[in-house]
Parts: C-alpha cells; structure tokens; sequence
C-alpha cells in the first residue's frame, strides 16, 4: 500500500473495493465530479450545469389551488387543469374509472401541509388496454436547466411525501406501488418510468426516485415545455413500459407492476412536498410562501374575488357603453396570457352617467406584463373619454383568470 501511494498519479484516488482492499480511482475527466451509489464511488458528468433552479417542481407544497377547491367526476372525457401546476389527463374515451382531485390540509410526514389527493369515486377493475388515469406536471424548459448535462439529461431524482389508502374489498395490499414516469417530447419524445414502494396504508411516508442519465433526451431552454411529470393511478396493457427505468421512445406512461388504484372507489393516493433536482436523493429543499407563489403565477393569475365590494381600477370610456380598463398583472407570465372569466356578471361601471351592471368583459390588448380590459355595459355610463371606475359590487360572483399555461 505504501508503494501505491508513492506511485499514486496525479488526481487519483485510493479507496476501499468490494473485496476490502485498496485499489485506485484514477482522475476523472473535466468538469466531472465523484458521484456515489451508495456503495461505490465513480467519476461522472455533473448533474446540471450550474443554471436553474435547485428543485425545479411546481407547486411542490400544494400550497395554491387558484381555480376550484375539489374537481369532481374526472373521466376520459377532458383534461382538467386543477391545482396550480397539476393537470388531469386519461388515456381512451369512455373509460369507466372516474376520479376527484382535492387540496387537503394538515398531511406529509411531518404535518401542516397542503397535499393533493386523487381519489377513486367510480371503480375500474379491468380497464382497457389504452386506459390510464394520471396527473401530469408540465415543467419549463428554461426553469429546468439544471437538468440538462453537456450530452443530454443527467441523473434526476424526484422525491416525495406519499400517503395511500385501499378499500377492504380492494386487490391492493400493503406494501403497495405505483408508478411515476418523465418524459421529453421536445425533439425525440423519450418516457422514463419507475415503480415506488408504499409501505404501509393511511401513513405519510417519504419516497425518494432516482432516474438514469439519457444521451437521447432534450429540449430547448425557453419557455416551451421541457418535460413532463407523470403520477400514475391506473393504466391498460398498451400503456405500461417495457423496460422499467430505462429511456425509451415509445410512448408509455406506467410499469406493469404498478397496482390499480381504480380496482375499487374508496382507493386514494396523496402527494406533497415535492422535489424534482439534479443527481441522487437529498434532503428535502423546499420553496418559500413568496417564491412559490410568484412560480404558480407565473402560469395562472386569479383576479378573485369579485364579490367584495371594492375599486379595482380607472378606465376610459371609449364609447357609451364600453370601458378600456388598464389591468398591471402581479407577476410577470410565461407568456401573453388568455382570460377565462367564471361568470357574465363581473362587476360595475361608474361614470358620470351612473353605475351600471358590466355585461361583457375581454382582454383586446396584452403583454406579459400587463393588459387592457374592455368592459362592455347595457346602457350608457358615460361620454367618450369620460373618467370611469371600474369596481366590484358586493353580492356578485365571478373571477377572472389570466392563463399562460403550458
């Protein structure tokens, strides 16, 4: 041993093998680090290059629900946006399995956060071979560089807080799986995916997933989606992976050892504290309240409530019956956004002319910064050019939401 250190080259490593010896690591290359398995060392490509967001996960305290607070009835008839970040989505039309996504309180392995829970309201015991029911998480190409290595993706790890729960009469038992898959579509379209371990019914536990490197996969660093979180409750024969953990390039959502959470109603999974980084598992990094709540609006910007009676901004009546109300959104957005409005009735135009019932309201003009509304009234508020308010009116239900999802 003596006469390894002394001809030690420069850079090399002495450590202990797997026969309890010592034996030499030599010099990685550049810009490589020392990465463990938990049992060996070796030399390999840095996980991310320096850029991005330590965890790049929306939402990961399920701390925002801006549009609803449960959505009922989920099928194979539509994608549902949910909480912020979250997005419902199925595979065949007229699958029998029915869902309800809702933000709960007081769950993850320590208590006192919000978690998403997906709960199995009609059963599908045998669903069909292109049958699956998943929630999906979209993820910017630009806020997710850390991922990308000098030749595609480098080792990710997504944890997680996880609580599930099966009926009596369910095939489900403990210990449990399910399965969670990423997958890049920007370019070749290449799935990763992998089964988790549940260990125990109605207990918060903590999962840690670690995916391998893929040379294959990329996508572009803007503002397009870069990649996609798959968590899977159900899925049909043609939808399961071939290999599990291995990059493929047929589009397959779940793994065949992954158990049927729609097998009976009753059967739940829940999820929070979510961490999506570069290389192997960590402890947990959180996100701040402001920062958290900066990145949901970056996607979806609620303008809530209406039912308030309060001054919301000045306007300028174009004609008679129609306002140009300037609108300085909070948060800057992905991109321009679109207005979805939740009722006709939206608020009040004051003028001199009187205070009239807003019958129509759209978004002509926008930025990412900001836009103008024009409020369209029944019978006339005031003159053109004439200073108008643009207020909501106690008793009235509505918002609005500026959308720039992915």
């Amino acid at each position: 041993e003596l006469e390894a250190l002394d001809a030690l080259a420069r850079g090399s490593i002495i450590y202990g093998n797997a026969s309890a010896a010592t034996a030499t690591l030599t010099k990685g290359d550049a810009d490589q680090v020392l990465t463990s398995d938990g049992t060996d060392i070796a030399w390999a490509d840095a996980a991310g290059g320096g850029e991005g967001r330590m965890n790049v996960a929306r939402n990961p305290h399920m701390r925002f629900n801006q549009r609803l607070t449960s959505y009922t009835g989920l099928d194979g008839s539509a994608q549902v946006r949910t909480l912020d970040g979250w997005q419902w989505s199925w595979g065949a039309s007229g699958q029998s399995a029915r869902w309800t996504i809702s933000q709960e309180n007081d769950g993850g392995v320590g208590g006192g956060n919000n978690w998403l829970k997906m709960i199995c309201t009609t059963a599908d015991a045998s669903p069909g071979a292109s049958d699956y029911s998943l929630i999906v998480q979209s993820l910017e190409g630009q806020q997710i560089s850390s991922l990308l290595v000098a030749n595609g993706i480098g080792i990710v790890t997504i944890s997680f807080d996880v609580i599930a729960f099966a009926h009596g009469s369910s095939n489900i038992s403990f210990p449990a799986k399910a399965a969670v898959t990423i997958a890049s579509i920007d370019g070749t379209e290449r799935f990763v995916s992998k089964t988790f371990t549940i260990a125990s019914a109605s207990t918060w536990e903590r999962v840690d997933i670690t995916y391998v490197a893929d040379t294959t996969v990329e996508f572009a660093n803007d503002n397009t989606t870069g990649l996609y979180i798959y968590f899977v409750a159900d899925a049909g024969a043609n939808a399961n992976v071939a290999t599990e953990g291995t990059w493929q390039s047929t589009t397959d959502y779940s793994v065949a050892g992954a158990d049927d959470w729609a097998d009976y109603a009753g059967n739940y999974l829940g999820f929070t504290n979510l961490d999506i980084h570069a290389g192997a598992a960590r402890p947990m990094v959180g996100v701040s309240y402001n920062q958290d709540l900066t990145d949901c609006e970056r996607y979806v910007e609620s303008y809530d409530p209406l039912s308030a009676a309060s001054s919301h901004a000045l306007g300028q009546g174009s004609s008679t019956t129609v306002t140009k109300v300037p609108y300085r959104f909070r948060t800057k957005k992905r991109a321009v956004p679109t207005l979805t409005a939740t009722a006709a009735a939206y608020a009040v135009i004051i003028g001199s002319g009187g205070g009239y019932q807003c019958s129509a309201l759209s978004m002509a003009v926008a930025t990412v910064h900001d836009c103008r509304l024009d409020a369209t009234i029944g019978s006339a508020a005031g003159t053109v050019g004439d200073a108008q308010q643009f207020i909501s009116e106690a008793g009235q239900t509505g918002t609005l939401y500026f959308e720039a999802e992915l």
